[in-house]
């Protein structure tokens, strides 16, 4: 039936032109940005994924640049410490001919300062950007940005630590201000004795009384069997029972009904406690309270303060090192760099009393504080067969000597100086091969991870290509085939829409 109300072909062919026409604007669309997800409305979740990703592209790309500008200012560490190592072998060279005879020392020790000149100058212009990591302005590490690490719902940052090297030759002085007693070290003295023993005084016991010691975390009992037994005895039961332990460092000898126990351990102390059936037996034959068995040692404590750079730190050892009576004074300074901590002071403090023979022995062990800038270190010292006067100071305005201060003092004008520069030498030569070896290491990893966050890159813009990009292929032929098919479409509804027009020749 043919109805001049509802044209029911035409709504049909208008229905699926307006399809085609719908898929042809999303093709041409397609075809013209290059992607098929160019909004959310596209498809929201993939647009979410990619956003995300090209975000993470764009940090990626950043962080090439951060690795591209570290990487640069470790080359110019690295090429700057090789060359100092070079001049330092030509020192040597010069320090070997110093120590042959018939030979003009002087003119050697003026090609010496010259070399020493240079090897300043190259310090200070190891620079890039204005970061200088050679010349022991800090002790601050350098951190590069490396990566992004992102989780489930987070991203966090990584970074390359790179560890400054100091290579400066400026010898450094402490300085002559006195900071506030209330922030400087404190003086003791410290002597050897037997601090580190405690006396257990035996008394009479009838049969089966049982005496009950500890010592540390160590418990045990001893049972007195025999009624006639006495305090002699029963000493030297208890001794062996208390060696029998095997508690490292403490040793227990008796006599005369008096147990001695000694405790040998560096910088450990030990609460001794004792019963006879469950009474306290008297320690050091007057208390009955628990005694501590501490070992020879005193400290010395760093008081909390803000460590600025280039304060100065001094610790003075009297020794009498010819066993003669007459005490011979060491001081050793330390000079806080930048970014230095209470930990830090104490520690230079100890490797350079440790670095000198005439204290070997004498044991140091640095308490480190959780939080150095708030809290006290301890720099503890055990010391056996010596009686060391202890005075330190704290001062102000001084200036720290670098890792290769010794090369400005180093001297070939006689036999003697010769003879010790050869030796420091060798030593300034390690100082500068480890910091150019350091370097080289940081600039291969930098190296490796620039390589890495590029491909990485590329492999996350092929992931997001794979899911937004436009296969032109098939978007080509699509594109065909759909205007073919609003063609067909324009042509049906036309002739749809002369269906009614048909109904007037019935009417001639």
């Amino acid at each position: 039936m043919t109805s001049i109300l509802n044209n029911a072909g035409a709504m049909v062919a208008l229905s699926t032109l307006s399809t085609i026409n719908r898929d042809l604007l999303e093709t041409q669309s397609a075809i013209s940005t290059g992607k098929t997800v160019a909004s959310s409305a596209d498809d929201s979740a993939i647009w979410a994924v990619t956003t995300i990703m090209d975000a993470d592209v764009d940090g990626f790309n950043a962080i090439s640049d951060s690795l591209s500008l570290g990487k640069a200012t470790v080359t110019v560490a690295r090429n700057a410490s090789e060359k100092i190592t070079d001049l330092l072998r030509e020192v040597k060279e010069k320090v070997i001919t110093a120590n042959g005879e018939n030979v003009d020392r002087a003119k050697i020790q003026t090609d010496i300062d010259e070399l020493t000149n240079q090897v300043s100058s190259i310090v200070a212009a190891a620079q890039f950007n204005g970061l200088n990591l050679i010349d022991g302005s800090s002790t601050t590490s350098v951190s590069v940005l490396s990566s992004l690490d992102r989780g489930t719902a987070t991203v966090s940052s990584s970074s390359i630590t790179v560890n400054r090297q100091d290579l400066g030759v400026n010898a450094g002085t402490t300085g002559a201000s006195a900071i506030a007693s209330s922030n400087s070290l404190s003086t003791t003295e410290m002597n050897a004795s037997t601090d580190g023993t405690v006396q257990l005084q035996v008394t009479a016991g009838t049969a089966a009384s049982t005496f009950n010691i500890t010592v540390g975390s160590s418990s045990f009992t001893y049972t007195q069997a025999n009624t006639n037994a006495d305090q002699t005895l029963v000493a030297l039961a208890i001794a062996d029972a208390i060696n029998n332990q095997s508690i490292s460092g403490v040793t227990a000898t008796a006599a005369n009904g008096t147990v001695l126990i000694t405790n040998t351990n560096s910088f450990a102390s030990f609460n001794v406690e004792s019963s006879v059936n469950g009474t306290a037996a008297q320690l050091n034959g007057a208390s009955t309270t628990a005694n501590t068995l501490d070992a020879s040692s005193t400290l010395l404590t760093l008081n909390s303060r803000t460590v600025a750079a280039d304060d100065g730190y001094s610790i003075t050892l009297t020794k009498d090192t010819n066993s003669d009576g007459t005490n011979e004074n060491f001081t050793f300074d330390y000079i806080a760099r930048s970014g230095d901590t209470l930990n830090d002071v104490a520690n230079g403090l100890k490797e350079k009393i440790e670095a000198n023979d005439f204290f070997n022995d004498v044991s140091i062990f640095v308490d480190e504080a959780s939080d150095p800038t708030v809290e006290d270190v301890l720099v503890k010292f055990d010391v056996s067969s010596s009686t060391i006067g202890i005075a330190s100071a704290a001062n102000s305005g001084g200036t720290r000597g670098g890792g290769l201060g010794e090369l400005g003092d180093l001297l070939v004008t006689t036999n003697t100086d010769a003879t010790n520069a050869l030796t420091t030498i060798e030593g300034l030569i390690q100082t500068a091969v480890d910091a150019a070896a350091a370097f080289g290491s940081s600039e291969k990893r930098l190296e490796i991870q620039e390589e890495f966050v590029t491909s990485l890159v590329d492999s996350m813009k092929t992931g997001i290509g794979a899911l937004v990009d436009t296969d032109m292929e098939s978007a080509s032929a699509r594109l065909q085939a759909l205007q073919v098919q609003q063609q067909l479409g324009t042509q049906s509804l036309s002739i749809a829409n002369s269906a009614p027009q048909n109904i007037l020749s019935l009417f001639r």
